[in-house]
């Protein structure tokens, strides 16, 4: 005949005794955690170990009593009870064996013949029996406690389930997106927008000094056609004043050179940019590197000829 098998039961706490006392000798026994020993001391019922002769059941009973638990050895086919299950009735208990003197000296075992994990063939069936445990939906998530209701603020440490971890990091996600704008924001502002303002400026100088290449086309055309150098605006049938936004007058000085001046609220200053007309090969070619207009306001093409 087969030798019965039993199974530990953890009932409750011996009388006089502290939980919280009790679930840190327990959590010393198993090498884990109180948080994860405190609730074998509240539920009414605890199987920690199954599959047990007789004799180891009552060395690992002994070494639980020392804690300050009340421990049942039973047969789990008189009991007839899932696992961690408040019963509904009275529960058949098999009567705890005496433990004979051989047996009580070796009930001072090492903590780590009970750890809560079971050898490798069970490991997964112990692993789902510690879950099963934790399925109370008082159960704080955070430290273990049980707590009044589910919506309960824990008053251990503080665990408000209004306050989910998802939500929680979406909007720290958030603060830290809207951060990043903002410093982003305030960069573009404090070190971009100098190199905005001289970029417009200069793209406001390219297209008004468009009235001075025009100025130039049509005095080279009257050149060509009649052959003679004008030396003011007149000669070359221009306007007495040539202006636009940018350019304040453009001047002819003599022998078909002319001065456009650039006006002084745009550069702080009065600045010059100078035309100057040659004959070459038979061709009329022109030279605009003269007068004080800065470089970087100046067209490419005024800042590449040479006198």
């Amino acid at each position: 005949m087969a030798e019965n098998r039993y199974q530990l039961v953890i009932t409750g706490l011996q009388g006089g005794q502290d939980r919280q006392q009790v679930a840190a000798r327990l959590a010393k026994l198993f090498k884990t955690d109180t948080s994860k020993t405190l609730p074998l001391t509240e539920k009414p019922r605890s199987i920690i170990k199954k599959n047990l002769d007789q004799a180891s059941a009552e060395k690992y009973r002994q070494a639980l009593l020392k804690t300050g638990v009340q421990c049942l050895v039973e047969d789990p086919q008189a009991a007839e009870l899932p696992e961690i299950v408040e019963p509904t009735a009275p529960v058949a208990v098999a009567p705890a064996a005496t433990a004979s003197p051989a047996t009580a000296q070796e009930a001072d075992i090492s903590p780590r013949e009970l750890e809560l994990v079971e050898r490798p063939n069970s490991v997964d069936a112990e692993k789902l029996q510690q879950l099963d445990q934790f399925k109370d939906a008082n159960y704080c998530p955070e430290c273990g406690t049980i707590r009044e209701s589910s919506e309960a603020i824990c008053r251990s440490c503080g665990y408000d389930p209004a306050l989910q971890p998802k939500s929680r990091v979406a909007v720290a996600k958030l603060l830290q997106a809207g951060i990043a704008v903002v410093v982003i924001a305030a960069l573009v502002w404090l070190f971009g927008l100098p190199y905005y303002r001289s970029y417009q400026k200069q793209q406001t100088i390219q297209d008004g000094l468009k009235l001075a290449f025009e100025t130039r086309n049509q005095v080279a055309q009257f050149i060509q056609d009649t052959g003679f150098w004008p030396n003011q605006n007149i000669d070359a049938n221009l306007p007495k004043n040539i202006s636009n936004n940018v350019i304040h007058s453009i001047q002819i000085t003599g022998n078909g050179e002319f001065t456009v001046t650039l006006k002084a609220e745009l550069l702080g200053s009065p600045q010059t940019l100078i035309f100057k007309p040659r004959s070459l090969k038979g061709k009329l070619v022109w030279n605009c590197t003269g007068g004080t207009l800065e470089q970087r306001y100046r067209p490419a093409l005024c800042q590449s000829q040479s006198e």
